[in-house]
């Protein structure tokens, strides 16, 4: 029976405690010798190397991307050279940092999956307050919400006020969902939650890539309406569990900042697919 491998790609950006943590999860792993854990350094890799030092460096990557693309063009790119001089992997994993996987069996499940094969992998990714953050996105947006939240995204003060209420309605939509999973098991959604995804062979066999243009944001609509163009299945898998922490950089964005990076995507998305 051919092994299967998994490639998988950590997003760093000063967040190598973290990612340290992550690494140690993935060793842990009842199929840790599958999987290729690949750190992608998008703010420079000595204080990464530092803190490795002390480990086991089998089956891991360290790759400095101080150019800082951004969080799925730097996948991306870290990708296409992986795959420019290896076979590709059962499944390629694109994971924030402050992650954590504490069932050691979550691959050993994962490569279980004959279906999976086939089709991008949400997981159940809970939050420290216990909200299920999948499935993200059941079905596709029209097209009069994508330019709603364009505009709203074009003018900061408009944005600052959709966040203040969007904040009060997930709050409040928190307290009934917490530690409660109103899925129904196992079920085909249009977009996986960007901070874990699983991509699987067929995916990058299609000749589809990660390749969005957009610095931060919009990588669930952009990963949804690629497989969607492409007639890849996204299953959301309740089965597989991890932790997000939500230690995530982007919350130390400025306001003004963080809507022109929404701005941006949302635009590029509008012209991309719709």
């Amino acid at each position: 029976m051919t092994t299967r491998t998994i490639l998988f790609l950590c997003i760093d950006f000063k967040s190598e405690k973290d990612t340290l943590d992550l690494y140690r999860d993935i060793r842990a792993q009842t199929v840790a010798q599958n999987i290729t854990f690949s750190i992608v350094c998008n703010s420079g890799s000595d204080d990464v190397n530092k803190l490795f030092s002390s480990e086991a460096r089998d089956n891991l990557i360290i790759e400095d991307a101080s150019d800082n693309i951004g969080y799925l063009p730097s996948a991306n790119r870290s990708i296409l050279a992986y795959l420019s001089t290896n076979p590709t992997p059962d499944y390629i994993v694109v994971s924030n940092a402050d992650i954590r996987i504490f069932d050691e069996r979550f691959f050993e499940h994962l490569l279980s999956g004959e279906r999976a094969l086939s089709a991008v992998v949400a997981p159940k990714i809970v939050t420290l307050d216990g909200v299920s953050q999948n499935p993200f996105m059941r079905s596709r947006p029209a097209l009069p919400r994508i330019l709603f939240l364009e505009l709203i995204f074009r003018f900061w003060p408009a944005f600052w006020t959709y966040s203040m209420l969007k904040n009060i309605k997930d709050y409040l939509s928190s307290l009934v969902k917490r530690n409660r999973d109103f899925s129904i098991g196992k079920e085909r959604i249009h977009a996986p939650h960007g901070s874990f995804m699983i991509f699987p062979k067929y995916f990058f066999e299609s000749g589809c890539k990660l390749d969005h243009k957009s610095f931060l944001y919009g990588e669930e609509l952009f990963v949804g309406e690629t497989c969607r163009l492409n007639g890849i299945e996204v299953v959301y898998n309740p089965d597989l569990e991890v932790l997000h922490k939500e230690h995530a950089v982007t919350s130390a964005i400025g306001i003004k900042k963080k809507a022109g990076y929404l701005a941006g995507a949302t635009s590029f998305i509008r012209k991309e697919f719709y």
